[in-house]
């Protein structure tokens, strides 16, 4: 049986009061602001208590992931979903994306069963394209990918860069935790296992692989998809800084862990240098090669790989595939993982959240 998700009255609160003209201008709640000058962090990195068992699991996740969010329109259209569109025309507007491609993501997203199709009119027959109980379950994700943008400044924005408490209309900041102690995830309080040994030889479909391997395409630059997309929607990005905050620093080694072509990781490395989230390399003599280590900005995205495996873990691992499993230092349990308030501390339903004030507040 399929695990349980919040129920889509739970979300409705999206699609009422998320308008984009009312939220632009505020501050954002806390925003750490970043250094002028990246420097190297070898501090941040995952623990772990089998490296080959963590990385095969963690890659092995992320890969799954991404045969279905595996390009940046998919990634587009599922933010949409969150933010209350569901029409055929409002992904359109919305995106800037065509017809046809629209048309073959929300085909991809249904068959996967992530979204499914509502008729909301006769005649002609057209259809609303809604989040399922699978698609709603990602809701730890996309509140990851909030957190993270709002924190470390992406420009322009396309999220809200506030949320609201829905009785009280204060603001709130909702986080990752851990649901047995209600103590926020940080990278620091974090130990990665796996249960048994997960194989590496994985098949990426070919609209994945077909952006995985283009290292020319808009999306790259900020002027088309922007940083945020091009980190969650290429699929060697996320293996690279998963790797990266493993420790797997090396060129060489990247390459042979992920079997990348040398060329496509070159320029992922150069992007990911460029966007902050890795140190500018260093010639190591001892080991005769150039290192990468991840920045505080790329250690901060460790709540986000820790919600991609958890929704995999549920809703796409087969029988037989070992998972990894993440536990709590402060209070030793396996992590499963909610949402609290980062200022209070105060455990948050997702209904307890919208993304702006009515425009009767604002006045």
């Amino acid at each position: 049986m399929a695990p349980s998700a919040p129920s889509l009255a739970a979300f409705s609160f999206l699609s009422i009061f998320y308008k984009p003209q009312s939220y632009h201008g505020l501050s954002k709640l806390v925003s750490p602001q970043r250094s002028q000058s990246i420097e190297a962090a070898p501090e941040f990195s995952i623990s772990y208590r089998d490296f080959d068992a963590c990385h095969a699991a963690l890659s092995a996740a992320l890969v799954r992931f991404n045969n279905i969010f595996g390009d940046p329109w998919s990634v587009l259209i599922l933010r949409d979903c969150f933010l209350g569109i569901s029409r055929f025309t409002e992904f359109l507007d919305s995106t800037g994306i065509t017809r046809q491609t629209l048309s073959a993501r929300l085909k991809e997203l249904t068959r996967h069963g992530v979204l499914h199709r509502v008729r909301y009119n006769e005649r002609p027959a057209r259809y609303e394209y809604r989040l399922t109980p699978k698609g709603l379950d990602l809701h730890r994700f996309a509140y990851a990918v909030w957190k993270w943008s709002v924190d470390w400044s992406l420009s322009p924005p396309t999220l809200p860069t506030i949320l609201f408490f829905r009785k009280t209309l204060q603001p709130v900041s909702p986080i990752l935790a851990c649901s047995n102690c209600q103590t926020p995830l940080v990278l620091e309080d974090l130990v990665m296992g796996a249960v048994g040994r997960e194989s590496l030889d994985l098949q990426l479909n070919r609209r994945a692989r077909r952006w995985a391997g283009n290292t020319t395409a808009a999306f790259i630059g900020d002027t088309l998809f922007g940083k945020r997309t091009f980190i969650i929607g290429d699929r060697w990005v996320g293996l690279i800084l998963a790797s990266v905050l493993l420790g797997v620093y090396s060129f060489d080694r990247l390459a042979d862990r992920l079997g990348i072509a040398t060329n496509i990781l070159a320029h992922r490395l150069k992007m990911l240098t460029e966007y902050g989230l890795l140190s500018a390399p260093v010639y190591e003599p001892g080991q005769r090669c150039y290192e990468y280590r991840p920045t505080q900005e790329a250690a901060a995205l460790v709540p986000l790989f820790l919600a991609i495996s958890e929704w995999v873990t549920r809703w796409e691992t087969p029988d037989g595939a070992a998972p990894p499993v993440w536990w709590h230092r402060p209070c030793g349990a396996a992590i499963k993982t909610c949402l609290v308030d980062e200022t209070s501390g105060g455990r948050l339903l997702v209904s307890d959240i919208r993304f702006s004030m009515p425009i009767k507040d604002q006045q």
